[in-house]
């Protein structure tokens, strides 16, 4: 049996859209059977009439919005939403889910373009028993990258102890701290890792030539959003073997939407087609705030996944997951693990 429906469409295909923008919409209303509504400001119930019927309307967003952000702890999402006001206790509504990207520019942060390195030791104690210490020291040529580019890093491991470290890993990591008053929840997503064999007592380790690949996530910061704030990392991490603790020595990056200048002008233009694990979503509408001389990304469904985001039926499911750019330059080393984070 046909039943009453509700479509949205939206002027831009891919629903991707940016702060200031306009948004153009067309709901389309099919109606089976005579249907009685009410509309504001009148005081008598109104027919439509069998048939179908179409609505268009745009609205411009906010400017210095926060980009779109789903997870099962906390969420920035965005939608139109279409009701039908009729007088019986369940109304014809329905959703329709866009995303907005807000761009972080690394070429106006200080110091992304710039290189860094981070080191840590820690001494391993076995009851009475103290060992040497054991060392790491990572770098990186810069700070800032953006999602499709891969970050190269150094490292050198020193175990000093007398014990073997069981491994080695590297790891991209994705920290999200949501706020709630005066209570903070952090999350922490491993978006990719490297793995290294163990290191014999007094022996040290070398990682040259690795790279973490950076799969489409959110910007940093997520600027405009004072609840929810995310921070990277690159993190090396040292599992000694016996009762003690790992070894982290973190350092933060930037992930950016505006890749640094530098870097971009270095590749070609990239294709939906050719993105490598993701789905493409086309090349990204205009927008006057990607500079001209650097090759436009995709849009890409983030690494993480979708959530449930139907709120007018909360009994039924309704999966959806943001895109975000992506610039597809680099291959992702074959050695790298992506895991999927809740």
């Amino acid at each position: 049996m046909a039943k009453d429906r509700i479509i949205i469409s939206f002027n831009n295909a891919s629903r991707v859209f940016y702060p200031g923008q306009i948004v153009e919409v067309n709901v389309q209303l099919t109606v089976v059977e005579s249907l009685k509504m009410r509309e504001a400001n009148q005081l008598e119930d109104i027919i439509l009439l069998k048939g179908v019927y179409n609505y268009p309307f745009k609205f411009q967003l906010p400017l210095n919005i926060p980009s779109s952000y789903e997870s099962f702890n906390g969420r920035v999402g965005y939608a139109v939403i279409v009701a039908v006001d009729n007088p019986w206790p369940f109304g014809l509504e329905t959703m329709g889910h866009f995303t907005v990207v807000s761009l972080l520019d690394l070429n106006k942060l200080p110091n992304v373009a710039n290189g860094g390195t981070v080191e840590d030791e820690k001494t391993l104690c076995c009851l009475c028993c103290k060992s040497g210490p054991i060392r790491a020291m990572l770098s990186t040529d810069r700070l800032g990258y953006v999602p499709g580019e891969a970050i190269k890093f150094r490292a050198v491991i020193t175990n000093l102890s007398n014990r073997q470290m069981e491994c080695s890993k590297a790891q991209l990591i994705m920290k999200v701290h949501y706020h709630a008053g005066d209570e903070t929840n952090t999350v922490m997503h491993v978006l990719s890792a490297l793995k290294r064999p163990p290191i014999p007592a007094g022996a040290t380790d070398y990682w040259s030539g690795y790279k973490l690949h950076v799969p489409p996530v959110p910007p940093s910061f997520l600027l405009g959003c004072k609840i929810i704030d995310i921070h990277y990392y690159i993190m090396i991490i040292v599992d000694p073997s016996g009762p003690s603790f790992d070894l982290n020595v973190p350092m933060e990056v930037t992930i950016g939407s505006i890749p640094l200048q530098t870097v971009a002008q270095m590749y070609g233009i990239p294709s939906a087609e050719d993105v490598h694990g993701v789905v493409g979503h086309g090349m990204l509408p205009p927008c006057e705030q990607f500079p001209d001389n650097i090759p436009k990304p995709v849009m890409a469904k983030r690494v993480i996944g979708g959530v449930n985001v139907n709120a007018v039926h909360p009994e039924s499911s309704h999966y959806f997951a943001p895109v975000y750019p992506y610039y597809n330059w680099e291959k992702p080393d074959p050695n790298v693990t992506f895991q999927r984070a809740k």
